[in-house]
């Protein structure tokens, strides 16, 4: 199960740093993340593959303190939560005796009622597709894509929301013939190997609805960290030491 929150609704909208500093997206709108817009890549990619998207810087101190209140509903909630992002996690629905769609009520429920803010929950049974049907989930509401139905779910679907088709790699794939999920699937394996190696491989995996159901939830923070992300794209070793 994936929960997370997002713009719905007007134009595509991302939100994140400066396109010009290398700043990464933090939130997307579903309109954005349906042409293959995800939190942590740059905001340069972000806007390339949705190009009438609206940037909003994001305002980082308060997005990474309402962020921490959101994890804290969702661990009052549930034992197992992994962060994907600061407006996303997964959670492991499995380790409750509850169904899925009532943890996702109560998970809806705690974080309008302590934040006012309406999450979108998808269930699934592998995390890259939990991701997808929180994309197709309402503010407020769960999307779940049944046991056995993944194949069914996913055919229809264009490659860029596919984890890992970029601008690029999708170019590729057009060239092969394959406009959605289901057009990938009959281009012959060999030839996917061929023309994008380990890399065409993996998504030809993901295309057929394979992918981690494997939740790391921890507690606690199991390390302290800083970022900082250069102007431009750096390879000298002592400026990235200093």
């Amino acid at each position: 199960m994936v929960v997370g929150g997002g713009v719905v609704g007007g134009a595509p909208v991302v939100v994140g740093g400066d396109p010009r500093k290398r700043g990464l997206v933090q939130s997307a709108s579903r309109d954005a993340c349906a042409t293959g817009v995800e939190p942590g890549m740059t905001m340069q990619e972000a806007l390339a593959r949705c190009p009438d998207a609206r940037a909003v810087k994001t305002d980082i101190k308060h997005y990474r303190e309402v962020s921490g209140k959101l994890r804290g509903c969702l661990r009052a909630e549930v034992e197992a939560v992994e962060p994907v992002s600061l407006e996303a996690a997964f959670v492991d629905a499995a380790l409750s005796n509850e169904e899925p769609e009532s943890v996702g009520e109560r998970l809806v429920e705690r974080v309008r009622s302590v934040l006012g803010l309406s999450l979108r929950v998808g269930i699934a049974t592998s995390k890259f597709l939990a991701r997808l049907a929180a994309e197709e989930a309402l503010p407020g509401q769960s999307f779940r894509i049944g046991t056995g139905l993944e194949a069914e779910f996913l055919a229809p679907l264009p490659l860029g929301r596919l984890p890992g088709v970029g601008p690029r790699t999708l170019e590729t794939m057009q060239r092969l013939g394959a406009l959605s999920v289901a057009d990938l699937l009959r281009v012959d394996r060999s030839l996917v190997e061929r023309e994008l190696g380990n890399h065409g491989l993996r998504i030809l995996e993901l295309a057929s609805g394979r992918g981690d159901s494997t939740v790391h939830g921890h507690r606690h923070p199991q390390s302290l960290s800083r970022e900082q992300t250069f102007r431009h794209p750096e390879l000298d070793r002592g400026e990235m030491e200093s």
